[in-house]
């Protein structure tokens, strides 16, 4: 399959978990990296389909091979036959493989040896210098994944170079969830915020160039939409094509502004301003409107909701804008 198309799909399954998901961002602070590292090597390593290893029988010579694991997680060597590999650690296929070749040789030692290890992998997105998916074969943290990736994207002008990145709307996702991670904070000096990365997590770097905002929610076309002139909120959910009106809750619309870790809310009825009622307030880029499928009190009942669905919508967006993701470097 064309890496292209197997990333993509990748970073697409996953979000059909994160539409799903309904929990807000986990609330405890970031542990230590050194605790984080200590944890994340103190567990072996766990093999997967596209890693390779070479396989050796102690004493016997020619019979060294490079075998990959295969797509469906299994690998073979002499006489052991599609051994599982996939969920393993080297050890323990080892110890697996040893068995099988014993029915054909008297107590073999196998020596087994990583040649490449690209089964687990995370993916970095948005204004950075190299996007895409990229092999997690090491303890590697956030600023080591940025660093990797060439640091942010920048411009030169009169007054020297800026970096594009808008790091308070940045954000990492885990499992269909963003992680308590603060990018600006990270930048300003607070450690705790540099985690250690893990298979499958999702780097977003927003960008300060975008004047845009995200209507999102049940409307007929959510998605970005762009603030080329002043729009209000009215003027945004007509440019999403209107409300889903078998679904919409008109009454209580909600504005989120600010950073992904602190963000502001405010409570519109559109109703009311439809009626003049109240004001109809502006945008500006980065807000998110989000209209709900069912009545609701408080804002903090869904303004987790919408944070999520800002940063499905993120994702995806990306990958409308830069279909050739690259993987490891490479197209």
């Amino acid at each position: 399959m064309n890496p292209n198309v197997r990333t993509i799909a990748t970073v697409l399954g996953s979000l059909a978990m994160v539409v799903s998901a309904i929990a807000g961002p986990v609330s405890e602070t970031p542990r230590p990296v050194q605790e984080q590292r200590k944890s994340h090597t103190s567990s072996a390593y766990k093999l997967g389909a596209g890693d390779a290893l070479r396989f050796r029988l102690h004493g016997a010579e020619g019979l060294e091979q490079v075998s990959p694991i295969s797509p469906d997680g299994t690998v073979s060597y002499l006489q052991a036959k599609q051994i599982r590999a996939a969920g393993l650690s080297v050890p323990q296929l080892r110890e697996k493989m040893e068995q099988a070749l014993a029915v054909y040789h008297r107590e073999p030692k196998l020596i087994v040896t990583p040649v490449q290890l690209a089964s687990k992998r995370y993916t970095i997105l948005g204004s950075i210098r190299e996007r895409g998916t990229f092999a997690l074969n090491r303890t590697t943290t956030l600023l080591e994944a940025i660093a990797n990736s060439k640091g942010f994207e920048s411009k030169e002008s009169s007054a020297g170079v800026n970096d594009l990145a808008d790091l308070k709307r940045s954000f990492v996702m885990r499992d269909g969830k963003r992680l308590p991670v603060d990018i600006e904070r990270l930048y300003a000096g607070d450690m705790r915020h540099n985690v250690v990365l893990r298979p499958d997590d999702y780097i977003y770097i927003a960008s300060n160039q975008n004047r845009e905002a995200y209507v999102l929610g049940a409307v007929s076309n959510p998605g970005r939409v762009q603030l080329s002139v002043p729009t209000t909120v009215t003027g945004a959910v007509a440019m999403a094509a209107g409300f889903d009106n078998q679904k919409a809750w008109k009454n209580r619309v909600l504005l989120v502004r600010g950073s992904m870790t602190a963000p502001q809310s405010k409570v519109i009825n559109l109703k009311a301003v439809l009626r003049g009622a109240e004001q109809d307030p502006v945008l500006a880029p980065g807000d998110i409107v989000y209209v709900h499928t069912k009545p609701w009190a408080f804002a903090e009942d869904i303004i987790d909701v919408a944070a999520q669905s800002f940063m499905q919508g993120a994702i995806v967006a990306e990958l409308e804008d830069r279909p050739a993701i690259t993987v490891g470097g490479f197209q």
